[in-house]
């Protein structure tokens, strides 16, 4: 089952494992939320659709993750893990899209100078950073 090309998109199904997990686990910034089996996880709680920018080349293209905020379903977003996409797509998905999420900082820094002279801002979240806490730390006892 291949990925569609962008704007085409389909459910996250566990049949696209071995399209996604090489380029999922290859990512620059190790962001937690992009491993599959995370994605899968939250497919149905997030309604997640996928995508490829640049299909000619597997090795190359860019996938694109779109999805629905349970709590506010029609505050749609979508995530680029491996990269992103060309600027013709990233301008289409802000047509299309509330906002870009989990922006590795590999990601940002290949955009953020042309998306800003756009109109774009850009903003941390703290509240979905990736953490880590010490064994010793009271909040990791059982």
């Amino acid at each position: 089952m291949p990925i569609p090309c962008y704007p085409d998109f389909t459910p996250l199904d566990i049949e696209l494992k071995n399209y996604l997990h090489p380029g999922l686990s290859l990512t620059e910034d190790g962001v937690s939320e992009f491993t599959f089996s995370l994605l899968y996880l939250f497919r149905d709680r997030y309604k997640y659709r996928i995508s490829m920018d640049r299909c000619g080349s597997r090795t190359n293209g860019c996938l694109i993750i779109s999805g629905v905020q349970p709590a506010a379903p029609e505050k749609t977003f979508f995530m680029t893990p491996c990269g992103a996409p060309g600027q013709d797509v990233l301008e289409h998905l802000f047509k299309t899209h509330h906002y870009w999420k989990n922006i590795s900082h590999s990601v940002l820094f290949s955009v953020q100078e042309k998306m800003e002279k756009c109109g774009i801002k850009f903003a941390p979240d703290r509240d979905n950073f990736d953490y880590i806490y010490l064994r010793k730390d009271p909040r990791c006892l059982i």
